[in-house]
C-alpha cells in the first residue's frame, strides 16, 4: 500500500499522514491516542492510495486494528527505548511516501 501512496498520494494525503505520526510522536505515553493516531497513520496510507475495495477493507479491520496497535504501544512503553523505534519507523514510512517523485 505504502509504494501505491507514494505514487497517487496528494498534498491532502500527506498532511493527514503527518498529523497522524505528528499525534503519536507528541502522544507517546498515551496508548490510547498513540495506538488511535497509529491506525489513522496506516488508513491515511490506505485512502492515498485511491483504492476504495482497500479502504473498504481497512476499514472492516478497524476494531482489531485498533485493539492490536493499542497493546503493542502498550508494550513498547515497557521497553527500555520505549516507543522511539516505532515512531522511527513510521516516520520513515512517511518519509519514503512523501519523498517519492510523482
Amino acid at each position: 500500500a505504502a509504494s501505491i501512496a507514494a505514487l497517487r498520494r496528494t498534498k491532502a494525503d500527506l498532511m493527514r499522514m503527518n498529523e497522524a505520526v505528528a499525534l503519536m510522536e507528541n502522544n507517546s505515553d498515551n496508548a490510547k491516542v498513540s495506538s488511535a493516531a497509529d491506525v489513522e497513520f496506516h488508513r491515511s496510507i490506505v485512502a492515498a492510495c485511491k483504492n476504495n475495495y482497500l479502504s473498504a477493507f481497512h476499514d472492516f479491520l478497524h476494531g482489531q486494528l485498533v485493539q492490536a496497535r493499542f497493546v503493542a504501544w502498550e508494550n513498547s512503553a515497557k521497553l527500555s527505548g520505549g516507543p522511539h523505534g516505532a515512531l522511527r519507523e513510521h516516520q520513515e514510512i512517511f518519509n519514503a511516501i512523501s519523498s517519492a517523485a510523482l
